[in-house]
């Protein structure tokens, strides 16, 4: 994937994990990605695969929609996985410590438009949309 948005077309899980595992390989340490999608498009099993791809053990991303900030170790680094579904308002993303997240962190948020512009600019954009029963991927990079 380079440096132009690619839409692609998965149709199964295997394929999402394909995508979003070659998508990982290039993630730099430090970067922010907004993963945005309905509910049930797969956006927690995009970040699963990234995290597998970036050599988590894929067991410890779950859906953080309770606890809506994850930590999930990588070697090195950490992925930080947030889930902003049940913000209420934009302001309640401030009490997330966000600001407090480990150095070089590679943050994925679900959710993303939930917390405003409390977040920054993302360095990469996925939107994740239901197609049948197949999923459309579209990763594009934020320039800033």
């Amino acid at each position: 994937m380079g440096a132009e948005e690619h839409a692609i077309l998965c149709g199964d899980v295997e394929a999402t994990a394909a995508c979003a595992a070659a998508f990982a390989r290039q993630l730099e340490p430090g970067q922010i990605i907004f993963l945005e999608g309905p509910l049930g498009a797969g956006k927690t099993t995009f970040v699963r695969a990234m995290a597998r791809a970036l050599g988590a053990d894929d067991r410890d991303v779950v859906s953080p929609t309770y606890a809506m900030v994850q930590e999930v170790p990588l070697a090195p680094g950490v992925l930080v996985h947030l889930d902003l579904y049940r913000l209420e308002h934009p302001e309640d993303a401030f009490a997330l410590g966000l600001e407090a997240l480990p150095e070089g962190a590679i943050v994925a948020i679900e959710w993303p438009e939930r917390g405003g512009s409390s977040l920054g600019a993302p360095d990469w954009r996925v939107q994740i949309r239901p197609v049948g029963e197949a999923r459309q991927i579209v990763i594009e990079p934020v320039s800033g």
